[in-house]
Formats: C-alpha cells, sequence, structure tokens
C-alpha cells in the first residue's frame, strides 16, 4: 500500500500497489467455493486501504529547501493465518 503524507501531516491518495492476487498468491481448494474466495481476497485488500487511510497525522519532516514537503510512502501489509 502506498500514500502520501502531505505537508499538514496528513495521510493522502491512499493506492493498492499490489494486493492479495487470487492466481499468484493462492487458490481456493477444490471445497471452496470460487466466487467466496474472490469476495474475501476484495474484502482483505479494503481492509489495508481502510487501515492506512484511518493512520493519524504524521508529524513531517521532509523538508527540501527548509520547506516541507510531500513524500510517498510505501508499506507492506502482511496476512497471516492463525
Amino acid at each position: 500500500v502506498s500514500f502520501v503524507i502531505d505537508t499538514m501531516g496528513a495521510v493522502i491518495d491512499v493506492k493498492l500497489d499490489k494486493g492479495i492476487i487470487p492466481d499468484v498468491d493462492g487458490k481456493p481448494s477444490e471445497d471452496t467455493d470460487s466466487k467466496m474466495y474472490n469476495e474475501a481476497v476484495e474484502q482483505m485488500n479494503n481492509e489495508a486501504l481502510k487501515a492506512v487511510r484511518s493512520m493519524p497525522k504524521w508529524k513531517s519532516f521532509c523538508k527540501r529547501n527548509n520547506k516541507k514537503v510531500k513524500i510517498r510512502w510505501t508499506i507492506p501489509i502482511r496476512y497471516v493465518s492463525l
């Protein structure tokens, strides 16, 4: 997930760079409904975006020529089964 921290520290422009991709990250077992699996993948991708969007303001620390500037961050979000 990537996002921008603006000059006031707000999280903006949240994007899913690479979400869980069913064809790459795993396939449903034969007894799992494919539609249900795809819905679960979509829901997990949406939750990752929601988590980043809900972050509080950051202390903006990036400066260029003594002026605060926006900066793009990318963070991995990993899901583990328990």
